[in-house]
């Protein structure tokens, strides 16, 4: 145990990582957030992080030619101890990813996350949503099967109705006039190392930005201020606050009905106070 304090003191006295990961897992989160309406981010972050693990399994064996990409994935199949376990965890995971990621945007929106200061969050998200389209596209075609050769001609179709910079995107896209293995070499190139080194950066920013400008608290349909990040202790009073405030006339308050259902359901079961 020494020895493993002794190192740890000596990493951290070079890299300093000690502080801001102490601050990062010590960081205070509105009681309100404690809500399955809030898991789609860390959701969508896990099935990230399992698309990266289950995708450097698949890299090793994969070979992006156009004669062997379709036997390499047949050898995967069916010659390597639990490779076709490998690649329907990567190919489900992907459609778990564009869902989970489709739903947190929804959230986000109808909660009014999207509003000031967290606009540039916001953005992110979006990009983030568009990234993970990508990866689903690009990646789908290095199969270079019969599904992946009609999809990509449909998606090079629409791309080159794009004015003035169609017709020039498509070649970029392509790798010349049809699809050969030029097309596969570059799909695999953005499907390996061009959209993940984006959405890693992207990833990084957005957790960023959520760090410090916090999580968003309940939808309010009133002008009554929201309630920011603050610890358990101070929580009580704020919520205090928040029961005893009325809204106004003709308008419902999301969070003031959402607490009021919370002590209907803890005096129903005799529940103690959170």
């Amino acid at each position: 145990m020494r020895l493993i304090q002794k190192m740890s003191n000596w990493f951290d006295e070079r890299l300093q990582l000690a502080t801001p990961i102490r601050e990062t897992m010590e960081h205070l989160v509105p009681r309100q957030t404690a809500s399955w309406a809030y898991v789609f981010g860390s959701a969508a972050l896990t099935v990230f992080v399992l698309q990266v693990v289950t995708g450097i399994l698949l890299a090793l064996l994969y070979v992006p030619s156009a004669g062997e990409a379709w036997s390499s994935l047949q050898i995967l199949n069916h010659q390597v101890t639990l490779g076709w376990f490998i690649r329907a965890l990567h190919g489900w995971g992907s459609n778990f990813m564009i869902a989970i990621v489709l739903i947190h945007i929804v959230q986000v929106f109808l909660f009014g996350a999207y509003k000031f200061p967290r606009e540039l969050t916001w953005i992110v998200g979006v990009l983030l949503l568009l990234m993970t389209l990508g990866m689903a596209f690009t990646g789908q075609v290095l199969r270079f099967d019969q599904d992946a050769y009609w999809g990509l001609g449909i998606g090079a179709s629409i791309s080159s109705r794009v004015p003035i910079l169609g017709p020039w995107f498509v070649n970029l896209l392509l790798g010349g006039p049809i699809i050969a293995g030029a097309t596969l070499s570059r799909f695999f190139a953005l499907h390996v190392f061009v959209i993940p080194g984006s959405l890693i950066a992207f990833v990084g920013l957005h957790l960023l930005l959520v760090l410090k400008l916090c999580f968003s608290p309940a939808l309010s349909f009133s002008r009554s201020p929201r309630v920011p990040c603050i610890s358990a202790r101070s929580d009580r009073a704020a919520s205090r606050t928040l029961r005893l405030s009325r809204p106004r006339r003709g308008r419902i308050t999301f969070s003031y009905g959402f607490m009021r259902c919370c002590r209907c359901f803890r005096h129903r079961w005799k529940l103690p106070r959170c």
